[in-house]
């Protein structure tokens, strides 16, 4: 319960951070005008299309962190009510029932659990065989959600790359064509190149954190259940003669 009230509370402040985020450049802008009066109106109106993008991006990211958040925990992935009846079941040697109830449950447990249960016919080295292909599997498969965060710090970056060299393609093209120009038509150039590439930091930084933070959860997580599932299977080991 606590750590569902704290997992509640922390993707609420992160919400509203969101929002603050996305918002405060129409709510910093003056009616009428562009906005150029507030550190987020200016960072905005300098970072042109391409920073609408970057945004984008940070939206998508974002989506993606509380997804994961959501689904990459280990009560999800290893539910204890699920442990103690497959136990249990298992105590009595109802290994059918036990198959049954993992069958009709999703989670990374329940899957790696009823790969052995299925392979029981074949022997203690199937049944652990069987478990450890099903563990590589459900990591892999949770591995594969957690890495579209690693693409979106990837891209986060590259387009404030992009802005940078766009911007100094317009502030050199502004220099080619007129023969003395001023400072304040050259800014525009270079402050899309350098608002873009702190836009694009800003956004990856925290994804790439957030990325390592999953993809160090979900080894654990495969740990925990191998460290489980070898603690259940324990008793189908032949003993030594």
């Amino acid at each position: 319960m606590g750590n569902a009230r704290n997992g509640r509370v922390w993707m609420g402040w992160l919400a509203v951070l969101v929002m603050a985020t996305l918002a405060a450049p129409c709510l910093a802008a003056p009616e009428g005008g562009t906005g150029g009066g507030s550190f987020w109106g200016t960072i905005m109106a300098g970072a042109g299309w391409v920073g609408f993008l970057i945004m984008a991006v940070s939206v998508a990211g974002v989506a993606l962190v509380i997804y994961n958040y959501m689904n990459v925990s280990q009560p999800k992935l290893v539910p204890e009510a699920l442990l103690v009846e497959v136990n249990n079941l298992f105590e009595e040697e109802q290994y059918e029932e036990a198959l049954q109830l993992c069958a009709a449950n999703e989670s990374f447990l329940a899957k790696v659990i009823a790969s052995g249960l299925n392979s029981m016919g074949g022997g203690y080295d199937a049944m652990v065989s069987s478990m450890n292909d099903a563990n590589v599997e459900q990591t892999v498969k949770q591995q594969h959600l957690i890495a579209w965060l690693n693409l979106t710090s990837a891209i986060a970056p590259m387009l404030g790359l992009f802005g940078t060299v766009h911007g100094m393609i317009i502030a050199f093209g502004i220099i080619k064509t007129q023969s003395a120009p001023k400072p304040s038509d050259l800014a525009l150039g270079i402050e899309q190149a350098l608002i873009t590439t702190w836009l694009g930091l800003i956004v990856a930084i925290p994804m790439v954190c957030f990325y390592f933070v999953f993809r160090n959860r979900v080894e654990r997580i495969s740990i925990l259940v191998g460290n489980t599932v070898g603690e259940l299977t324990g008793r189908f080991r032949p003993q030594a003669s």
